[in-house]
């Protein structure tokens, strides 16, 4: 859910939002399936300007905590429950005229994003 506040009757805007989602994840080899969570909690927050009646161009950071329902390797790659932050810069254009029954709609977006581990989100066991 996110919160677009627009500034003084200007095209700047701030955009505060969070996230709760839960994403499922199935894996097929042969007649085997295998099936796996991620449960997100984030937050985020971007500013920007409205170019025009269509077009949006807005800096933000989404930050939070992913949480695997078990442990899944692709690759060698190994998911772990853990933090992250992304920091993004988008350009938004879409010509959606209606939330419930379009007649037009052209849509693209422009992504820019860095990842990276948040610090210190870690919990570390001491035995």
């Amino acid at each position: 859910m996110e919160y677009y506040h627009p500034i003084d009757g200007s095209g700047s805007f701030l955009a505060p939002g969070f996230i709760v989602n839960r994403t499922n994840f199935n894996s097929y080899e042969g007649p085997v399936r295998s099936t796996a969570t991620r449960d997100r909690f984030a937050g985020s927050f971007y500013v920007g300007l409205g170019t025009w009646r269509f077009a949006q161009l807005r800096v933000g950071v989404l930050a939070g905590y992913d949480s695997y329902g078990k442990q899944v390797v692709t690759d060698g790659i190994s998911a772990r429950s853990e933090g992250f932050a992304n920091s993004e810069v988008s350009w938004i254009y879409n010509t959606q005229d209606s939330g419930g029954f379009l007649t037009r709609v052209r849509k693209s977006k422009a992504l820019l994003a860095i990842a990276s581990e948040a610090i210190p989100f870690r919990t570390f066991v001491t035995k």
